[in-house]
C-alpha cells in the first residue's frame, strides 16, 4: 500500500520510510502541504500519516484539501501527536478530517494493526462508492 508521510523532520522521515517498508508498504515523504498535495495527485496514496507538530497547522490544510473534493478517492488520515495534546485539539482534528491518532512513535505491531484497519476502511469506502455508482438509490426512502 502507498502511504504519504507528511511534515516530519528530515531526521524522522527516513525512520518512517524504513519502518513502513519493513511492514510491506511504500512510503513517500513530503515536508510541505503543497508538495504533499502534488504527491497525492501523482501517486495512488491510500493512507496519510501527518505530523501534528507541524508549524502553522499545515496538516489541517492537507486534510481540508483531501476532504473537499468528493471525486477524490477516500484517503485514511492518521495524525501523529504527542502526549500533551488535549481533547479539544483531538475533536478539532477529527472535525477537520483526521480518522485516527498515533501517539508518539508507534510500536511496529500496533502500527501494523492500525494500517490493516486503515486499509479495510479505504477498501470499504471504495466498494461503497462503486455500489452507489452502479445502483440507483431513492433519495427519499433510501431503497434500491
Amino acid at each position: 500500500m502507498n502511504l504519504l508521510v507528511f511534515g516530519f523532520g528530515p531526521d524522522e522521515r527516513p525512520l518512517w520510510e524504513r519502518a513502513l517498508g519493513r511492514l510491506g508498504h511504500r512510503a513517500f515523504c513530503e515536508a510541505s502541504a503543497e508538495a504533499a498535495c502534488a504527491r497525492m495527485d501523482q501517486s495512488d496514496i491510500k493512507v496519510v500519516i501527518a505530523d501534528g507538530r507541524v508549524p502553522k497547522f499545515e496538516w489541517l490544510e492537507l486534510c481540508r484539501q483531501l476532504r473537499s473534493d468528493p471525486a477524490r478517492p477516500y484517503v485514511y488520515i492518521f495524525l501523529a501527536t504527542n502526549s500533551e495534546s488535549d481533547e479539544s485539539h483531538e475533536a478539532w482534528a477529527v472535525e477537520s478530517g483526521v480518522d485516527d491518532f498515533l501517539l508518539g512513535w508507534a510500536d511496529p505491531r500496533e502500527l501494523w494493526r492500525r494500517l490493516r484497519l486503515a486499509a479495510k476502511a479505504v477498501e470499504s469506502e471504495r466498494r461503497s462508492r462503486l455500489c452507489e455508482a452502479v445502483l440507483a438509490i431513492c433519495n427519499y426512502c433510501k431503497r434500491v
